[in-house]
């Protein structure tokens, strides 16, 4: 059966490899829809959200997750409930990220591709990995890093 609902936000993989950017485009589009509240915890004092809200929130979640974690998390009505058991189940993308992203920097190399812009793009994907684990990456060492992968034929100042 075709989608009926257009989906807002792609759907969170069997394997969460798209977890990150799924987190947060579905508590911007919950925040646009008013619901972010529904995905946090509340103070004591503060009172719950209403049913009606966390319905449509839980909803919205429900529509953007891959149809297996869906029968899996199938008894979960509660947004904050389903957030949180999928955040505990997949947040942890930083330790599996680092490591890799880390490895991707120490092999890039300018002369390993065939255009400036494959370069560029894949310096940049690399540099945003390591920025998001909580490694800070300046311009200049991504200048360094291009200038030291240079042939030094090629280096012409």
């Amino acid at each position: 059966m075709p989608d009926i609902i257009k989906r807002q936000v792609p759907i969170l993989a069997l394997n969460g490899k798209n977890y990150q950017t799924w987190a947060l485009d579905c508590e911007l589009h919950l925040q646009g829809m008013q619901l972010s509240h529904t995905i946090t915890a509340c103070p004591n004092d503060v009172a719950a959200p209403p049913p009606h809200e966390q319905a449509q929130a839980a909803i919205f979640l429900r529509h953007h997750i891959h149809n297996d974690l869906k029968q899996e998390y199938l008894e979960v009505k509660d947004p904050l409930t389903l957030w949180t058991a999928l955040q505990e189940r997949f947040g942890k993308q930083k330790t599996v990220i680092h490591p890799q992203a880390m490895r991707d920097w120490a092999q890039l190399r300018f002369l390993d591709f065939k255009s400036v812009e494959a370069y560029n793009t894949a310096l940049h994907r690399i540099v945003g990995q390591l920025r998001f684990c909580g490694q800070r990456v300046t311009e200049s060492e991504m200048i360094e890093k291009t200038l030291e992968t240079f042939h030094p034929s090629n280096m012409v100042l």
